[in-house]
């Protein structure tokens, strides 16, 4: 069943893409909601049409008439989110904090997800599985957790119908979900891409040879069976080892591309982990692949809110140098990072409180996608002056000032020239944090909490609306996962 089904959400107040298969030449006609447009299938029997904006409301039904009629029942106007990403936006809400509660208490026909159906086709499909469920005790216990607080959020802030396009797989690496052509345009990703094209190609070779083993098998294990003697043990089959979630472009092709251009008002994104050993990599790639879902969605700069990775105790800087590489996406325009800093668990790299993930990112919805006068991000590093012996930090989101929780700030560090750390002194004057060390004279760099896990006593930078500040870095010193190119799979 593809995305138009029955008890689909449409976006409201934007122009709404429809589209299908039909004969070629034959007449289409769409309708719902007092709103009609048609159009013509091409040669290949391809059709897309494009209704005027709709005003949010429902039930409605949506009408597909050609050579014979379809009719989708029960069909919403309101906002539309795709929700992707790896594990910790897959977690379903019977696992996390709260989530039994929140399953009992589900009520909800105008809050759906439609969740998308694993597929890993070698080329872009546009073909989708997936199924329209409402919120209620039966269905959403299955749903992403972080998804249905954000989702819930939203429904009561705006009071319109919220869908969720839950398109998320576990332990996977942001490229993915990107496509070919982004990958291969730019210099620095192209190698992603060669390298899975290089194992793809090992396959039909390893087939070719396994072929001649196994005539040579059953050519001996006849002669030994007439002979009375062991049968040789058989050849066992190669595996393709390109046929991998972690295969680039592999979960864009199709779990991303059929969903385009479905009408959406943004995407929210909690991905990271597996591409941590290759932090530096990921300040390219990150980037590259907002870029390239805006582009092939058609959409303009939708909002793009995303989840910073949560410490976890595991190494040492790789995983603080992604949640650095994921700080610095924050330059492309219409984006949100939402910062997890303070609600991390040390051993469990999936932590439960995904409630409070899907506010933050609901805050950031609220004021990026629809104009609310609201804080939604913590404190965000802008720029430093050095002073003498001392280092001034000027902040973003620092609006009414700087907080520090448990009363005195911590897990500051200081550099000099010689690029050796040391734990700091730190105060907040205003907007600003004084920092400073008797151990280096001449400071030139500054970083918080730029560890894996810099401890939960460390985490105390926070504004007045009790969200926390990004771990950050002053310098561009090279990292320790810069030239990294190496695959977890």
């Amino acid at each position: 069943v593809g995305i138009f089904a029955h008890h689909m959400v449409l976006q409201r107040n934007e122009p709404v893409p429809v589209w299908g298969t039909a004969s070629a030449g034959e007449k289409v006609v769409v309708s719902i909601a007092g709103k009609t447009a048609e159009t013509t299938a091409d040669s290949d029997g391809r059709w897309l049409l494009t209704l005027d904006p709709l005003e949010a409301g429902g039930p409605f039904e949506l009408v597909v008439a050609g050579n014979n009629t379809l009719t989708f029942k029960d069909v919403l106007i309101g906002e539309v989110w795709v929700c992707s990403g790896q594990s910790n936006m897959a977690m379903k809400l019977e696992k996390v904090d709260g989530g039994a509660e929140a399953v009992t208490a589900a009520d909800d026909s105008a809050l759906r997800q439609f969740r998308v159906r694993g597929a890993m086709p070698a080329t872009p499909t546009n073909k989708v599985n997936g199924k329209w469920e409402s919120a209620d005790g039966k269905h959403v216990s299955k749903w992403s957790a972080a998804a249905y607080f954000f989702g819930m959020r939203l429904r009561d802030e705006l009071g319109v119908p919220v869908a969720i396009v839950n398109s998320t797989v576990g332990w996977t690496p942001a490229e993915a979900w990107m496509s070919r052509q982004a990958l291969e345009g730019d210099p620095k990703l192209k190698p992603i891409m060669e390298r899975w094209d290089a194992i793809a190609g090992e396959y039909p070779a390893a087939m070719e040879d396994y072929g001649k083993k196994i005539l040579e098998w059953k050519a001996a294990t006849k002669m030994a069976s007439a002979e009375g003697k062991p049968l040789p043990p058989e050849p066992q089959k190669p595996r393709d080892r390109s046929l991998h979630q972690h295969h680039a472009t592999f979960l864009y092709n199709g779990m991303v591309a059929p969903l385009m251009p479905y009408a959406i008002r943004g995407v929210i994104w909690y991905q990271g982990e597996t591409n941590a050993s290759r932090a530096d990599q990921y300040r390219t790639l990150f980037p590259a692949l907002i870029r390239d879902w805006r582009s092939n969605w058609g959409q303009g700069d939708f909002p793009f809110l995303y989840v910073q990775i949560a410490p976890l105790d595991a190494g040492a800087v790789d995983r603080a140098e992604l949640r650095d590489a994921q700080r610095e996406t924050l330059a492309l325009p219409n984006t949100a990072m939402i910062v997890t800093l303070d609600i991390g668990e040390q051993k469990d790299e999936h932590p439960g409180n995904k409630k409070e993930v899907g506010r933050r990112l609901a805050l950031a919805a609220l004021n990026l996608a629809y104009g609310k006068d609201l804080v939604y991000s913590g404190p965000l590093y802008k720029n430093m002056k050095i002073e003498g012996d001392s280092i001034r930090l000027v902040f973003d989101h620092a609006e009414g000032g700087l907080v520090a929780r448990g009363g005195a700030l911590k897990g500051f560090t200081i550099a000099g020239a010689d690029k050796k750390f040391v734990p700091a002194k730190a105060e907040i004057d205003g907007g600003t944090v004084v920092v400073s060390s008797p151990n280096v004279e001449n400071p030139v760099a500054v970083r918080y909490c730029f560890r894996n896990w810099p401890g939960e006593e460390n985490v105390t930078l926070f504004n007045k609306a009790g969200l926390p500040a990004s771990s950050f870095r002053t310098d561009d010193w090279p990292l320790t996962t810069k030239d990294a190119t190496k695959m977890i799979f």
